[in-house]
């Protein structure tokens, strides 16, 4: 793989600010808007258990392409469908044809733009500043979080979806812009030797992730919609007032990691994640309660990601092949995320609450401490 050069990485950060910013538009109100639209939480759940199910059957079908096509210029591809895909959630009408169609444009488009985006991020990164370099991400992901549900929750509840997430692909389609300067990242024809076995580890870590993000992480998105009443403008307004609390959590987090305390901020994130998601399934219907879970939960997400994050892409950029060590990842992140979904299903099909579902977190919780541990233990000097 070529050298990545630092405009590179400036690049990949422009991209992920406007990415992040359609995302905290049109994404994180996704599982609320198809219960407005008369899904049930069962339904809602089966719904993305197919999605990603299918993101696993279509991934194959981009194999053949990326060595003739290379790593940038299909990410350029995945950008433009996703863009697209965060508006295509405005047709839907309910559990009928209109939701079939955007569970396979979403599968398909999702599975392209996140399958590329995560080696291209890795490769344009350097280990010794890959901290700091998630930190400033999720700091620009802090801002977007603050803007994004509130600019999103208003227009979809005083105008409509259409104004909302059609927004939203807009902004998605201006990623592109620094996408166009990026260096060319070539996959090999075949795969290097140990490129598979390279991907063990990070699969394992990428299916707990998968299971906690879809299991427990969307039934609370669903119990707090339903808890402030199911308007759409209070939803984004909380989003973005919890996300103020993020962006000095994240930075503080990724320059620890750079001075060589990964295995510390594992313990510390596994320990605040217990906290926030006992947090989530104990609290009661208080509105100051339920806001300061949302705090918490926020500051969770920028002390978590980068230090997960962090191990993820430097075991990607010393792999034999970076890409095919991210399908793998991505794979197993959607095979646990389609058990996430099932579960949660199954759980409510039993007559488990929502709330209750969401102590399934404890398990991936424990299982990606572990895993973390062993990765940063490799060359931590904690």
């Amino acid at each position: 793989m070529n050298p990545a050069e630092p405009s590179d990485m400036r690049g990949m950060q422009v991209h992920s600010a406007f990415n992040q910013l359609a995302i905290n538009m049109s994404a994180v109100f996704s599982s609320a808007f198809l219960l407005q639209q008369g899904l049930k939480p069962a339904q809602v759940f089966l719904t993305y258990a197919a999605v990603f199910a299918l993101r696993v059957a279509m991934r194959p079908l981009i194999m053949p392409l990326l060595p003739r096509v290379g790593m940038r210029n299909m990410l350029i591809a995945g950008t433009v469908l996703i863009a697209i895909q965060y508006g295509c959630i405005a047709f839907v009408t309910g559990y009928d044809w209109t939701l079939v169609i955007y569970v396979l444009f979403t599968a398909f488009s999702n599975m392209l733009y996140w399958t590329l985006y995560h080696p291209v991020f890795a490769a344009a990164g350097e280990a010794h500043n890959r901290g700091k370099q998630l930190g400033a991400r999720q700091s620009i992901s802090a801002l977007t979080g603050i803007l994004g549900p509130a600019i999103s929750g208003y227009l979809l509840y005083y105008i409509g979806p259409w104004a909302a997430f059609g927004t939203a692909t807009l902004i998605a389609l201006i990623a592109i812009w620094p996408l166009l300067a990026l260096g060319h990242y070539p996959v090999a024809k075949t795969a290097p030797a140990n490129a598979w076995r390279a991907g063990i580890m990070c699969t394992a870590l990428f299916f707990s992730d998968g299971f906690l993000w879809l299991g427990a992480g969307m039934a609370w998105s669903m119990l707090l919609f339903e808890r402030i009443g199911g308007r759409f403008d209070a939803y984004g307004l909380v989003l973005a007032l919890a996300a103020i609390a993020g962006a000095l959590a994240s930075l503080t987090i990724g320059r620890s990691i750079d001075l060589g305390h990964g295995r510390k901020a594992v313990a510390l994130s596994a320990t605040l994640a217990a906290i926030v998601y006992a947090m989530r399934a104990l609290v009661g219907g208080n509105t100051l309660a339920l806001l300061a879970v949302v705090v918490a939960s926020t500051v969770l997400i920028h002390f978590y990601t980068p230090t997960f994050m962090t191990a993820y892409y430097n075991e990607a950029k010393k792999a034999p092949c970076t890409f095919r060590l991210q399908c793998m990842a991505e794979t197993g992140w959607d095979a646990g995320a389609v058990l996430g979904c099932l579960c949660g299903a199954a759980l409510l099909g039993w007559s488990y609450s929502l709330q209750n579902i969401i102590w399934l977190a404890i398990i991936p919780v424990i299982a990606e401490a572990v895993l973390l541990r062993r990765i940063y233990g490799r060359n931590d000097a904690s």
